[in-house]
């Protein structure tokens, strides 16, 4: 190194770094008839919070708008990967595993207009266990957990893990906040599934060799259960299917999510590492 600069030890992962990178930049190559020209993955140790990957692509188009934009600290919105904060929620309440929700069609006023909620694949399952509809991302049983701890209490909570962009009043998100209508980034994203990966400990994200600063901010055993609905193929069945992408050869906890007009798609996910 020159030596005028100081050696800084970093946590990233080079040969990781160039391996993931690769896969994205390909990706996004195979992605771009459709009009896809931004992306980024984020891997850490989550019980340390180093962080080992940091990959955004972008067009490299020079003449392409936002190529250079950090698609890691750019909010969007999570749509239904933030549905697990949501239902930890009512399980912290007095709900469980098993408790039964009702996925019928379900019309609201929004504005001037009415608006019918719909799941991705447009059937509805009924009556449902929380298992169930946590699995498959159920809308309108999300928006019944949402009713169940209600708005306020759920933005004051997602505060907790520390999704500091969600700072609007309740009433700007309504309903919606249920279904992910406000913006996060992808870093508060996966610093807020370390909660769920370790035992209810929130681990802060460090590029730069950790120090135990973790804080304890949900039950273990709530946050061992999520990861549990999350990882089991049979929960989700309903609406991926029995063998879906989602499937992983070792127990993963994985969560898919889609913005508004399905402008952005999020995969988040878990291991015991």
């Amino acid at each position: 190194s020159n030596a005028n600069w100081p050696n800084i030890k970093t946590t990233l992962d080079s040969n990781l770094q160039n391996a993931v990178q690769t896969m994205l930049d390909n990706r996004l190559a195979h992605l771009s008839t459709q009009n896809v020209y931004n992306g980024a993955v984020l891997a850490v140790e989550h019980t340390t919070g180093e962080i080992l990957v940091w990959a955004v692509a972008g067009k490299k188009d020079t003449n392409t708008p936002g190529r250079f934009i950090d698609a890691v600290t750019s909010p969007r919105q999570p749509g239904s990967a933030l549905k697990p904060f949501l239902y930890s929620l009512a399980l912290n309440k007095g709900w469980s595993a098993a408790t039964i929700i009702d996925d019928s069609p379900l019309t609201e006023s929004v504005g001037n207009g009415l608006h019918s909620y719909q799941n991705y694949s447009r059937n509805f399952h009924g009556p449902i266990p929380l298992r169930q509809a946590l699995g498959n991302s159920l809308n309108i049983p999300a928006l019944k957990a949402l009713n169940y701890v209600g708005v306020e209490n759920y933005l004051n909570y997602l505060h907790d893990f520390e999704f500091k962009g969600l700072n609007r009043h309740p009433n700007f998100y309504g309903d919606g906040i249920a279904l992910g209508n406000g913006e996060v980034t992808l870093y508060e994203l996966v610093q807020a599934y370390t909660v769920f990966a370790n035992q209810g400990r929130l681990q802060p994200l460090t590029p730069f060799p950790a120090l135990e600063n973790s804080k304890k901010i949900l039950n273990s055993e709530i946050a061992f259960l999520i990861g549990n609905i999350l990882s089991d193929p049979a929960a989700r069945a309903l609406e991926f299917g029995e063998n879906s992408v989602l499937n992983f050869p070792i127990q993963t906890a994985v969560k898919i999510g889609t913005s508004s007009d399905y402008r952005d798609s999020w995969a988040i996910g878990f291991n015991h590492r």
